[in-house]
């Protein structure tokens, strides 16, 4: 049923606002999809290249890396590694303090 609610929503008009909003429930939907069935591993790639497409990169990386724990042999692995190499890569690291300061 989310599956198909997720269909319908990528239909919707090519308008900025009107696709953030599709993405934004689309992410919904997916996240019911893993409470119902933890094990569709299909579920956190898609919520992982969802998040990556919205700019969200924090979220797209932590699912990304959860399907890639999930996923065996799955033929979407290396698209997932390609993505999260492109977020650590457009990733600066995080600025340290100065243990003296």
């Amino acid at each position: 049923m989310y599956i198909k609610l997720i269909e319908n929503l990528l239909k919707i008009p090519e308008t900025e606002m009107a696709r953030r909003t599709a993405y934004v429930k689309i992410v919904g939907y997916y996240k019911k999809i893993i409470e119902i069935s933890p094990s569709f591993s299909m579920a956190y790639y898609n919520l992982g290249k969802l998040y990556w497409v919205m700019g969200d990169n924090e979220n797209a990386a932590q699912y990304l890396r959860i399907f890639i724990s999930k996923a065996k042999n799955d033929p979407m692995l290396p698209y997932a590694r390609k993505i999260l190499y492109k977020i650590n890569v457009a990733t600066p690291p995080k600025t340290r303090r100065n243990a003296r300061s």
